[in-house]
């Protein structure tokens, strides 16, 4: 295209819809950044090594794990877009034996928008938070710098007076190979 038609286009503002950014904010030292994990539109984090293993999540909770190249070598799947339809690549449910409700630490699969849930993102890792009854849910998914592998620890604590039993589940859609 001719130089005007290219400064038009560089230019030229999109609008949409719903453009405002989710609340979000910065740790002080300026690594961290926390969303509301129930967004209407999610920001995305990357996660690689030099070995390249990595990660694509979003504030959402959908996790994506590849192996060398996001794209040839996804180990689970991941699409950015239609996130009412799409499920995670992986996911983790809990369910409080006591009342027989199910919830998570991140929003997806179950967008359950009567729960809070928030997510920082730090370099190499990201920590979603959220609660169900009197549990508090807490998942840090990461991938070391010097290793093959993705890591994730779930965190449930009873913040009740009393003992608690809860069920925990993770699920992942592994990629099959043809």
């Amino acid at each position: 295209p001719s130089a005007a038609v290219l400064e038009l286009a560089l230019n030229r503002v999109r609008m949409q819809r719903d453009a405002e950014p989710p609340a979000h904010d910065f740790s002080a030292d300026g690594w961290t950044l926390g969303v509301d994990g129930n967004a209407p539109r999610p920001y995305s984090h990357l996660m690689a090594n030099a070995l390249g293993q990595g990660a694509i999540l979003d504030s959402a909770g959908y996790v994506a794990a590849f192996a060398g190249n996001s794209q040839q070598n996804a180990l689970t799947p991941f699409r950015l877009g239609d996130a009412a339809r799409r499920l995670p690549g992986e996911a983790f449910y809990v369910v409080d034996l006591a009342t027989d409700t199910c919830g998570g630490p991140t929003y997806a699969p179950l967008r359950r928008t009567d729960i809070p849930h928030r997510v920082e993102f730090a370099p190499g890792q990201a920590h979603f938070a959220s609660t169900l009854a009197e549990f508090d849910l807490e998942l840090t998914v990461c991938v070391p710098p010097d290793v093959s592998a993705q890591l994730r620890m779930l965190r449930i604590a009873n913040r009740g007076s009393a003992p608690r039993r809860c069920r925990a589940a993770g699920r992942d859609r592994r990629r099959r190979r043809r």
